[in-house]
Formats: structure tokens, C-alpha cells, sequence
């Protein structure tokens, strides 16, 4: 059978079950050298389809212009049961080898990058990369996929910038493993990195200096479903965790620290009993819902259960670290002064800050740094008051290297790094559901049918007291 191709200066025929082309939609055979080669001939805001059907790819596909990127089916949250039917890739790259799905997002828009509708499942092969990855500095839309990392991926999704919407997306490990992520955000996006304003809340006036992790389901990835490292921007809401949780880094095994975030309007749930799909028995050694250990941000309206198996002995459902006064770290030297380089509750407010200098040193990190607490207000479950340190047993935690017997409870204090109870003064969440939502205008019809995903509210919970 021939396909008549009309392009842009010739007419041709396309045969032999390579991709076929109807306007600006390129049509795959699946396989990833035709995905390639359709991603290479497209022109920048054209859809390109995977069909349905099971595929196998041992190389990666390289996206450097904004496209869509579609498959069939749709998984919406749901409890990571085995797939039916839909699009399904099986990412079988050898071992370091390079991401499946790398995508160079450009800025300006429409047209947006775009990936939705697919299944991207671990082959198993060691790979030490990532199923997907954003980079550049555009505003990438990632929706309805099902994501699996277990231990051959490493990572359901890398957001290597600040900006973009995921959202009615699934991710899933099916072994438990604590070293697996789910989204990982560091950048180094030029504008966005951590010595300008704030964009927390209604401050990111275009909803597109933040990145914005919506309405997804987290199944089994214990404690890095997501993972705020350099200079990231993050608004985590209406997400289910569900025997997940996740973290962030600071100015110590990250360069440059995370600069703020937004986590609100969660359900986090703890297993107790039965088996995940792997066999594993209920309860998992979570250590805790979120250890947030530099810059700061909001914790609100979460729904936060008790934690009994914590692994390493933690003490509290949200931890609060800073790892750069008791190990030698990478950008600056070990701390021994209050505050610690982008510790919690710091922020950079530009002229009138202050110059951070550590005793003994050069100047590291220049000057207009400022105060700024984390607030935490409207959590309930059994373990919404369980905020603090990680055990003072444990103060050495992942080392000991600096040697000066610095004590976390000296950093980061109560009322004045991290307040409870209290709603930010001034603070309105930025508008839900992100608007950019609405640029999905092509969704093939859903082949599987969605599990609903429970959440605390449909509508975004404001918190009390002034709005913008």
C-alpha cells in the first residue's frame, strides 16, 4: 500500500511502513529510528503520532524544536496495575547510555513541547537515565502518561529547567526502591536562577517561571517521587502520594540549592497491610513524606498520615535538614555560623540584603540575601504536626566530614526559620488549573479506561488572610 505525501515543495509517496504525513501530523510505524526520523523532518509545531501497540527501543529519540509528541490511551492516575491496550514503550537503552526521550524545549509559544498519552515502562537494563528529560528554558507540557522506574531507569522524568505543567500523569516503581525519582528538577535556566526575586505564588505572573507538578498519581517510590534540586522554582499540588515520598537539596550535595516551593493540597497515603504489585508486603520503609533541606517555601492543606516504618529512625513526618553544617560539601565550605548558605527560611531579595560570607573564607555567594520563613498551616492527618528534625542519633547523617559537631536545632529554629500554624502573609497560590492546561486541544480518545484519582478539592484552598 502507497500514502500519497504532500509537503511543503514536492510531492511524493512514502512506503516500506515508515512514517506517513497528513499536514502537520507525522504518523510512526513505532519504532524508534521512525520516530527519529519523523521528529528530523517536522517542522516546528507538528504532531507526531506513536500508534497503538507494544515497542522496544535500545536507542533514544533526540527532540531539539517544540512539538507534540502523542500516543494512544490515557492513564490517569491509578494504582499502576499492569497496562492495557495504548501506546507502550519499553525502554531497553543499554547501560549508560543516553535518555529515552530527550527533549530541547525552546521558549516563546504556542506552539508548546508537548508529550502526552504515552506508556514509557523500565526494560530492566541499567541504564542510569531517565525515561524523559526537559531541558533548555521553554514551558514543556507532560500529560496522561504512565511512567515506570524501577530500578533499570532511574527516573520516571528529568526537568532539567523552571517552567511547565505536568499533569494526569502516572509514575510508578514496582520494587520499592528508595534510590528511584519521579520528577527530579534541578536548572540552570538563565534568569531563574537562585540569586533573582521570588516567583512564589501570584508572583509568577505568567505561571511560567515555576514549574507547575498537578493532579498526577505516585505509586511505591518511596522517598524521591520528587526531588527539588538546583535553583528549582516548584508548585507541587493536588498530587496523590501514595506510599511516596520526596525531598529537596540544599546548598551542600547540590551546587547552587533549591530556591523555593509550593506544596499544597496533597494526599499522602500510608500502607499498612497487604502487597504492592511486585509482592513487596505494606508497610514500606518510608523515612518521610518530604525532608526539605534549603530555601524556602509553603507547606499547606495537605493530607499527611503518620509514618511508622521510617527506615533510618526519623522522627517526623516533614524533616527539616541542613546537611552543609556537618559534611563537606559542594560549593561552599563546611558551616559553622547561623544562617548557613541557603539554608531553610532564606531567600534573596537583591539591594538591602545581606552579604553571606562564611568566617575564615573568601566571600562565596555574594550579597542581597534576606530571611524569609517556611510557613505551615491547614495540614491534617495524624501526621500533620510531625514537623522537625531528622533524630538527633542521626545528626551525622550521610557523614560526619566537617568535624565541627554542629547542631541542626541551631539552624533552623521555630519561629524563626519555619513557622507553624500561621498562613504567609500576602500569599496566593498562582491560579488552578494551570491555564497552559487548556493548550491540549488533540487527545486521542482514551483506550484504557482511568482509574479516578481521590483528591483533598477540586478547586484550589486559599489560605486565610490578604490576596493579591
Amino acid at each position: 500500500m502507497t500514502v500519497a505525501v504532500v509537503l511543503p515543495t514536492f510531492v511524493g509517496v512514502i512506503s516500506g511502513g515508515a512514517y506517513t504525513v497528513s499536514k502537520s501530523t507525522y504518523t510512526t510505524n513505532g519504532t524508534a529510528a521512525d520516530v527519529q526520523a519523523a521528529v528530523n523532518a517536522a517542522r516546528t509545531g507538528s504532531t507526531i503520532v506513536i500508534p497503538s501497540g507494544s515497542y522496544t527501543w535500545s536507542t533514544g529519540v533526540t527532540i531539539s524544536k517544540n512539538l507534540t509528541i502523542t500516543g494512544s490511551g490515557s492513564w490517569s492516575g491509578g494504582s499502576g496495575a499492569p497496562l492495557v491496550g495504548g501506546t507502550q514503550i519499553t525502554n531497553k537503552i543499554s547501560a549508560n547510555g543516553p535518555d529515552l526521550i530527550s527533549c530541547r524545549v525552546s521558549n516563546g509559544g504556542p506552539p508548546l513541547m508537548i508529550i502526552e498519552n504515552l506508556a514509557v515502562l523500565d526494560g530492566g537494563t541499567d541504564t542510569n537515565g531517565n525515561n524523559i528529560r526537559f531541558s533548555g528554558s521553554g514551558t514543556p507540557l507532560l500529560c496522561s502518561c504512565y511512567l515506570h522506574a524501577s530500578g533499570g531507569v532511574n527516573r520516571c522524568v528529568l526537568w532539567a529547567l523552571n517552567g511547565g505543567v505536568a499533569w494526569n500523569n502516572t509514575c510508578y516503581s514496582d520494587d520499592g526502591n528508595p534510590e528511584i525519582f519521579g520528577f527530579e528538577i534541578p536548572t540552570d535556566n538563565p534568569g531563574r536562577l537562585w540569586q533573582s526575586p521570588s516567583t512564589i505564588g501570584a508572583a509568577d505572573a505568567t505561571g511560567t517561571s515555576n514549574t507547575y507538578i498537578e493532579d498526577n498519581t505516585f505509586n511505591n517510590v518511596i522517598s524521591q517521587s520528587f526531588d527539588f534540586a538546583d535553583n528549582s522554582r516548584v508548585v507541587l499540588r493536588f498530587n496523590t502520594f501514595n506510599n511516596s515520598g520526596g525531598g529537596s537539596h540544599g546548598q551542600d550535595t547540590s551546587a547552587n540549592g533549591c530556591r523555593h516551593w509550593e506544596i499544597y493540597n496533597n494526599t499522602f497515603i500510608f500502607s499498612t497491610s497487604g502487597k504492592t504489585l511486585a509482592g513487596k508486603p505494606y508497610p514500606l520503609n518510608i523515612n518521610w513524606w518530604a525532608l526539605l533541606r534549603g530555601g524556602t517555601g509553603v507547606v499547606f492543606n495537605n493530607v499527611l498520615p503518620k509514618i511508622t516504618s521510617m527506615e533510618w529512625g526519623r522522627k517526623n513526618a516533614i524533616a527539616l535538614g541542613d546537611f552543609n553544617i556537618n559534611q563537606i560539601p559542594n560549593a561552599v565550605p563546611c558551616q559553622t555560623v547561623y544562617p548557613s548558605a541557603r539554608q531553610i527560611g532564606q531567600t534573596w531579595i537583591g539591594s538591602g540584603g545581606y552579604s553571606y560570607r562564611t568566617p575564615g573564607t573568601a566571600q562565596v555567594d555574594g550579597t542581597g540575601y534576606g530571611t524569609d520563613p517556611v510557613y505551615f498551616w491547614g495540614n491534617t492527618g495524624t501526621g500533620a504536626t510531625s514537623i522537625g528534625y531528622p533524630n538527633q542519633s542521626d545528626l551525622a547523617f550521610p557523614n560526619h566530614s566537617c568535624g565541627h559537631g554542629m547542631d541542626v536545632t541551631n539552624f533552623i529554629v521555630s519561629g524563626r526559620d519555619y513557622i507553624v500554624g500561621k498562613a504567609k502573609d500576602g500569599y496566593r497560590p498562582y491560579t488552578y488549573p494551570h491555564p497552559l492546561r487548556s493548550q491540549l486541544t488533540r487527545t486521542p480518545t482514551p483506550e484504557s479506561t482511568p482509574t479516578p484519582v481521590a483528591k483533598t478539592s477540586e478547586t484550589p484552598h486559599y489560605p486565610p488572610g490578604p490576596r493579591y
